[in-house]
C-alpha cells in the first residue's frame, strides 16, 4: 500500500501515487503500522487490503478485506452496462443471461445496443472438420 502510493520505483506506482491516491496519515509514521491495525483488524485468510471506491485514499472508511473474487468486481476497467433501469457489471450480465462476456463485448464493440448485447441468444454454429 505504501509502496504503491509513495515509491516511485514500484511497478504499481502509476496506477496509485501518480494517480493522487495517498494512505492516510493515521496509518503512516511511527505509529502507522499499530493504527491500521487497530482500525482493519488483522487480515482474515485468503483476503487482501481493498479500497471501496478506487478515487479515494487508503483510510479506514474506505478500505476493507476482500477476497480475489470481490477484488476483480471493484476494479476501474470493469464494464458496467445499463439495460433499462439496471446497472450491473458485464460480467453479472454474462452469468445472469448464460451469453459469453466476450460475446457481449464484441457485439457492444460493433454497436449493438445493451440490451440486445445481453439478451439476443448466440446463434449455433457447426464446425466441419
Amino acid at each position: 500500500m505504501l509502496d504503491r502510493c509513495y515509491s516511485k520505483n514500484c511497478t504499481a506506482f502509476p496506477n496509485y501515487g501518480r494517480r493522487g491516491i495517498a494512505v492516510s496519515p493515521r496509518w503512516r509514521g511511527v505509529s502507522g503500522f499499530n493504527n491500521f491495525i487497530n482500525d482493519m483488524g488483522n487480515r482474515p485468510d485468503g483476503t487482501s487490503l481493498d479500497r471501496t471506491n478506487n478515487e479515494l485514499d487508503y483510510s479506514k472508511e474506505n478500505c476493507k478485506w476482500s477476497t480475489k473474487s470481490e477484488q476483480a468486481r471493484n476494479r476501474r476497467t470493469n464494464r458496467v452496462i445499463t439495460v433499462g433501469k439496471r446497472s450491473q457489471l458485464l460480467i453479472d450480465w454474462a452469468l445472469e443471461s448464460g451469453i459469453k462476456r466476450e460475446t457481449i463485448m464484441m457485439r457492444l464493440k460493433l454497436g449493438w445496443s445493451a440490451e440486445d448485447a445481453v439478451s439476443v441468444p448466440p446463434k449455433k454454429t457447426r464446425r466441419v472438420y
